[in-house]
């Protein structure tokens, strides 16, 4: 459970409606509304289940959730060379990496950049940082 939301329904139990990952009202019974306003479809709840599930699969459900919404965000594991951004990257806008301060070394970030295509890359977002950040 994350964001204080308790999903009925997963994105594994998506990856095998095949109608609901190509339509947008099959697709809505799926998703869970946040007090926010915001629409959260959440992640298989164990990772066999999410091992199961394919890219062109992930794709389908990208697109259709486009027709529908403003914006996709698609929060992924951490980056390893076979991360979900890495995999992912080629369905995304863009890809912003989240650094957690005082934990991620640079070798470790400028690692995790290397696996991106840098024309994909729209920003950093450093977590945790107290004071002020000098860049330049």
């Amino acid at each position: 459970m994350h964001q204080n939301l308790q999903p009925k329904l997963d994105f594994s139990r998506l990856a095998v409606d095949d109608l609901a990952r190509t339509d947008p009202d099959g697709l809505e019974g799926y998703l869970t509304a946040h007090d926010s306003g915001l629409k959260i479809l959440a992640a298989p709840t164990s990772p066999d289940s999410a091992a199961r599930i394919s890219v062109e699969e992930v794709e389908q459900v990208i697109q259709t959730l486009r027709t529908t919404f403003d914006f996709v965000v698609v929060d992924c594991t951490a980056l390893t060379p076979h991360a979900d951004a890495v995999l992912l990257q080629g369905l995304l806008d863009g890809v912003f990496l989240v650094v957690r301060s005082r934990h991620a070394s640079q070798d470790t970030v400028s690692r995790a950049v290397a696996q991106l295509d840098r024309d994909a890359v729209q920003g950093v977002i450093y977590n945790g940082h107290r004071g002020a950040l000098d860049l330049l």
